[in-house]
């Protein structure tokens, strides 16, 4: 995999972009698939990062999100400034309100190779690896929240670009 060249770059557009180049298949599983704005209202610092490896860890997350969230489920995309446990970085989520995963499958999830068993026949498992030595690279961390039957939560985080 190739090193990622970070660059200042604005989030908002890419989310945006994810939700729009998704659309169509949220749409064909009846899913609402939005960008959730910062409930600070507050205008989200730019960040450092490779747009496209950006681009790619979005879609992935996302793609995820829609194999498994049901008919009539939401999946909300959104970023905010770190908390204190994320000082000088942006934290990028995607939320579903799709099966949830199991406390001993997420160990595992970011495995090569590894899938939940709720992941039917699509994928080889390699998305949630890729995604995560992607934004590894990016200096930042990749984890998930989730409960079974309450859907999940994917979140990143990304440096800051200093002004």
């Amino acid at each position: 995999m190739n090193e990622p060249h970070p660059e200042k770059t604005w989030l908002e557009p890419l989310l945006r972009e994810c939700v729009q180049a998704l659309m169509p298949w949220a749409r064909s599983k009846k899913i609402a698939l939005r960008v959730e704005p910062d409930p600070d209202k507050k205008a989200l610092p730019q960040v450092l990062a490779d747009r496209r490896r950006i681009e790619q860890v979005l879609n992935n997350l996302t793609s995820n999100s829609l194999k498994f969230t049901p008919e009539g489920g939401e999946i909300t995309l959104s970023a905010a400034a770190g908390d204190d446990a994320h000082p000088g970085t942006v934290v990028v989520r995607v939320k579903d309100t799709g099966c949830g995963i199991e406390a001993d499958e997420r160990e595992r999830l970011f495995e090569r190779f590894a899938q939940g068993k709720s992941s039917r026949r699509e994928g080889v498992g390699l998305g949630l690896t890729i995604s995560k030595e992607l934004i590894l690279q990016h200096r930042g961390e990749l984890w998930v929240d989730s409960e079974p039957g309450h859907g999940a939560t994917f979140s990143f985080t990304l440096p800051q670009a200093l002004s």
